[in-house]
Protein backbone atom coordinates (compact mmCIF):
# COMPACT_ATOMS: atom_id res chain seq x y z
CA UNK A 1 0.00 0.00 0.00
CA UNK A 2 1.70 3.16 -1.27
CA UNK A 3 -0.37 5.66 0.73
CA UNK A 4 0.28 4.04 4.11
CA UNK A 5 -3.49 3.71 4.68
CA UNK A 6 -5.02 1.03 6.85
CA UNK A 7 -7.08 -1.23 4.59
CA UNK A 8 -7.84 -3.66 7.37
CA UNK A 9 -11.38 -4.54 8.19
CA UNK A 10 -13.61 -7.57 8.52
CA UNK A 11 -12.72 -10.41 6.17
CA UNK A 12 -14.24 -10.38 2.70
CA UNK A 13 -16.80 -12.98 1.74
CA UNK A 14 -15.78 -15.60 -0.79
CA UNK A 15 -16.17 -14.32 -4.34
CA UNK A 16 -15.53 -10.64 -3.48
CA UNK A 17 -12.66 -8.22 -4.02
CA UNK A 18 -12.06 -5.03 -2.03
CA UNK A 19 -11.94 -1.66 -3.75
CA UNK A 20 -10.89 1.74 -2.42
CA UNK A 21 -12.90 4.86 -3.27
CA UNK A 22 -11.37 8.29 -2.64
CA UNK A 23 -14.18 9.65 -0.45
CA UNK A 24 -14.63 9.24 3.29
CA UNK A 25 -16.45 10.32 6.41
CA UNK A 26 -14.96 13.84 6.26
CA UNK A 27 -17.20 14.38 3.19
CA UNK A 28 -20.23 13.34 5.28
CA UNK A 29 -21.25 10.31 3.24
CA UNK A 30 -23.08 7.18 4.31
CA UNK A 31 -23.37 3.63 2.97
CA UNK A 32 -26.56 4.57 1.10
CA UNK A 33 -24.66 7.24 -0.85
CA UNK A 34 -22.03 4.68 -1.88
CA UNK A 35 -24.63 2.07 -2.93
CA UNK A 36 -26.62 4.65 -4.91
CA UNK A 37 -23.48 5.87 -6.72
CA UNK A 38 -22.40 2.34 -7.69
CA UNK A 39 -25.83 1.13 -8.82
CA UNK A 40 -26.51 4.32 -10.80
CA UNK A 41 -23.16 4.27 -12.60
CA UNK A 42 -22.88 0.54 -13.30
CA UNK A 43 -26.35 -1.01 -13.24
CA UNK A 44 -25.10 -3.60 -10.72
CA UNK A 45 -27.86 -4.62 -8.31
CA UNK A 46 -27.45 -3.37 -4.75
CA UNK A 47 -27.68 -6.94 -3.48
CA UNK A 48 -24.36 -7.69 -5.18
CA UNK A 49 -22.52 -4.99 -3.22
CA UNK A 50 -20.78 -6.41 -0.18
CA UNK A 51 -19.40 -4.76 2.92
CA UNK A 52 -18.82 -0.97 2.93
CA UNK A 53 -16.24 0.38 5.36
CA UNK A 54 -16.16 4.18 5.52
CA UNK A 55 -12.88 5.54 6.89
CA UNK A 56 -11.96 9.18 7.44
CA UNK A 57 -10.49 9.92 3.99
CA UNK A 58 -11.49 6.89 1.91
CA UNK A 59 -14.04 4.07 1.67
CA UNK A 60 -13.51 0.35 1.19
CA UNK A 61 -16.17 -1.47 -0.82
CA UNK A 62 -16.44 -5.22 -1.39
CA UNK A 63 -17.66 -5.95 -4.91
CA UNK A 64 -17.92 -9.26 -6.79
CA UNK A 65 -14.47 -10.50 -7.83
CA UNK A 66 -15.71 -11.31 -11.32
CA UNK A 67 -16.62 -7.76 -12.37
CA UNK A 68 -16.36 -7.39 -16.11
CA UNK A 69 -13.96 -4.74 -17.46
CA UNK A 70 -17.00 -2.88 -18.78
CA UNK A 71 -18.53 -2.63 -15.28
CA UNK A 72 -15.23 -1.50 -13.78
CA UNK A 73 -14.97 1.17 -16.51
CA UNK A 74 -18.48 2.38 -15.67
CA UNK A 75 -17.54 2.39 -11.99
CA UNK A 76 -15.07 5.18 -12.71
CA UNK A 77 -18.04 7.31 -13.78
CA UNK A 78 -19.65 7.08 -10.34
CA UNK A 79 -20.04 10.22 -8.24
CA UNK A 80 -21.28 11.10 -4.78
CA UNK A 81 -22.65 14.58 -4.05
CA UNK A 82 -21.38 15.79 -7.46
CA UNK A 83 -17.87 14.58 -6.69
CA UNK A 84 -16.44 12.06 -9.19
CA UNK A 85 -14.97 8.97 -7.55
CA UNK A 86 -11.74 7.15 -8.28
CA UNK A 87 -11.80 3.40 -7.58
CA UNK A 88 -8.77 1.20 -7.07
CA UNK A 89 -8.50 -2.54 -6.42
CA UNK A 90 -6.74 -3.01 -3.06
CA UNK A 91 -7.39 -6.68 -2.27
CA UNK A 92 -8.24 -9.28 -4.88
CA UNK A 93 -10.52 -12.13 -3.88
CA UNK A 94 -11.27 -15.46 -5.48
CA UNK A 95 -13.85 -15.31 -8.24
CA UNK A 96 -15.63 -18.52 -7.29
CA UNK A 97 -19.00 -16.94 -6.56
CA UNK A 98 -20.96 -19.64 -8.39
CA UNK A 99 -21.80 -17.39 -11.34
CA UNK A 100 -20.86 -18.40 -14.86
CA UNK A 101 -18.97 -15.61 -16.64
CA UNK A 102 -18.27 -12.04 -15.61
CA UNK A 103 -20.79 -9.89 -13.79
CA UNK A 104 -22.56 -7.60 -16.23
CA UNK A 105 -24.89 -4.67 -15.54
CA UNK A 106 -28.63 -5.28 -15.63
CA UNK A 107 -28.90 -3.69 -19.07
CA UNK A 108 -26.49 -6.29 -20.53
CA UNK A 109 -27.90 -9.42 -18.86
CA UNK A 110 -30.75 -11.53 -20.15
CA UNK A 111 -33.80 -9.81 -18.73
CA UNK A 112 -37.50 -10.18 -19.35
CA UNK A 113 -37.35 -7.06 -21.53
CA UNK A 114 -34.67 -8.56 -23.75
CA UNK A 115 -36.53 -11.86 -24.09
CA UNK A 116 -38.92 -10.34 -26.63
CA UNK A 117 -42.65 -9.71 -26.45
CA UNK A 118 -44.74 -11.74 -24.08
CA UNK A 119 -47.30 -14.19 -25.38
CA UNK A 120 -50.84 -12.87 -25.11
CA UNK A 121 -53.02 -14.83 -22.73
CA UNK A 122 -56.28 -16.11 -24.12
CA UNK A 123 -59.26 -15.10 -22.02
CA UNK A 124 -62.32 -17.25 -21.34
CA UNK A 125 -64.43 -14.93 -23.51
CA UNK A 126 -62.08 -15.46 -26.47
CA UNK A 127 -62.13 -19.24 -26.02
CA UNK A 128 -65.89 -19.73 -25.59
CA UNK A 129 -67.40 -16.51 -26.91
CA UNK A 130 -69.17 -15.80 -23.61
CA UNK A 131 -68.03 -14.11 -20.40
CA UNK A 132 -66.31 -16.16 -17.73
CA UNK A 133 -68.37 -17.10 -14.73
CA UNK A 134 -66.05 -17.36 -11.83
CA UNK A 135 -65.94 -16.11 -8.28
CA UNK A 136 -64.81 -12.66 -9.39
CA UNK A 137 -67.43 -12.04 -12.06
CA UNK A 138 -70.43 -13.26 -10.02
CA UNK A 139 -72.50 -10.87 -7.90
CA UNK A 140 -71.14 -10.54 -4.38
CA UNK A 141 -73.00 -12.52 -1.75
CA UNK A 142 -74.85 -10.64 0.97
CA UNK A 143 -73.21 -10.73 4.33
CA UNK A 144 -75.04 -12.18 7.28
CA UNK A 145 -75.99 -9.66 9.99
CA UNK A 146 -73.39 -9.23 12.71
CA UNK A 147 -73.99 -11.04 15.94
CA UNK A 148 -73.69 -9.47 19.35
CA UNK A 149 -74.47 -5.98 20.51
CA UNK A 150 -75.40 -3.46 17.82
CA UNK A 151 -72.87 -0.70 17.17
CA UNK A 152 -73.80 2.93 17.58
CA UNK A 153 -76.05 4.61 20.09
CA UNK A 154 -77.66 2.34 22.65
CA UNK A 155 -80.38 3.21 25.11
CA UNK A 156 -79.44 3.08 28.74
CA UNK A 157 -82.03 2.35 31.34
CA UNK A 158 -81.76 4.05 34.76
Amino acid sequence: NVRGEDYSGPAMKKGFSRYRADIGSTQEIGPGDVIRAITTATGVQDLLIGRIIIKESFTLIDLPADLSPMVFERLSGASIKDRPLQFELVQEGSSSSGRKGPLLPRTQRGTAASAGPRKKRTTAREKTGKPAEDEFSAKPKRRAPARGKPKGKTSRSK
